[in-house]
């Protein structure tokens, strides 16, 4: 019976899995990633896998510290790479980083974005024809007044810390939020997040699957019903004529709310 849902069959996940773990591994050894070589599907602590009803492809899997998202736009290319130890959300790591002195500078945050596009085969010659008037190189900061609106602080307003947290960016547009972006902690030199949101700017081979009607047309196996062991009977149970009845209490549930994000972006791009 053909599959007429908007839900992925598994015949049709396990092999975008595949695919996008294949990918993955491309991103991680060629950025160095601080990732197990190669990931493997039992590294996966989560995965999603839309359907192809909806796109072409579009896969997101997640390991203990990155985040990989495949396919967001026409083109199935790799679209995003999280940090999940650190980046920007990393609120509470704030204090610290402001005291840390960063390694690179604006100038040097530029050269290692390029370099990094460039070894996940990022045409960075295209890139810069392309975008180049509109890149910029942001530094993080936190207000000093944490009290204060983020965005209501008066005019010229100087009463902030720097962060060493370096964003560089190609092309702000309607079509997607940057052609790129790449986030870098200078402290460690690390890679925090990397966007790519103009996939042709990409030498990589997209993700497809020339078969993909057809797997998602495959039934799922049957879901197998957990059976239960059969209960001793009472009058054979030792406890079962003094133990009070299993109680269960319901935790409270917490809150997801976000933390308000205190901080914003102050250009700070000087080459020297």
């Amino acid at each position: 019976m053909t599959n007429l849902t908007y839900v992925a069959s598994l015949a049709y996940k396990a092999v975008a899995l595949q695919l996008a773990l294949s990918e993955a591994n491309f991103t991680a050894q060629h950025l160095n990633l601080p990732t197990p070589h190669p990931i493997q599907m039992a590294d996966l602590t989560k995965a999603y896998v839309s359907s192809p009803r909806l796109k072409s492809l579009g896969v997101n899997i997640e390991i203990t510290n990155f985040i990989f998202v495949f396919g967001i736009n026409k083109e199935a290319t790799l679209h995003m790479i999280v940090n999940k130890a650190k980046n920007i959300e990393s609120f509470d790591l704030y204090p610290i980083w402001a005291k840390t002195p960063s390694l690179i500078n604006s100038n040097g945050a530029y050269q290692l974005a390029t370099q990094w596009l460039a070894a996940i085969d990022v045409d960075i010659g295209a890139l810069e024809k392309k975008y180049g008037s509109q890149m910029k190189v942001e530094q993080a900061f936190i207000w000093n007044q944490p009290s204060l609106d983020v965005y209501h602080h008066p005019p010229g307003d100087t009463n902030k810390t720097m962060l060493p947290i370096f964003n560089v960016t190609w092309g702000h547009g309607v079509k997607y939020e940057y052609a790129a972006q790449v986030r870098i902690l200078g402290t460690t030199k690390e890679l925090m997040g990397l966007t790519l949101g103009d996939s042709s700017l990409s030498r990589r081979p997209p993700l497809v699957i020339t078969n993909a009607k057809e797997l998602n047309s495959i039934p799922n196996p049957p879901m197998m019903r957990l059976q239960h062991p059969p209960s001793a009977s009472k009058t054979n149970s030792p406890t079962s004529m003094n133990a009070p009845p299993c109680q269960t209490t319901a935790s409270p549930a917490r809150n997801q709310s976000s933390p308000k994000c205190g901080h914003t972006y102050s250009c700070a791009f000087n080459f020297s």
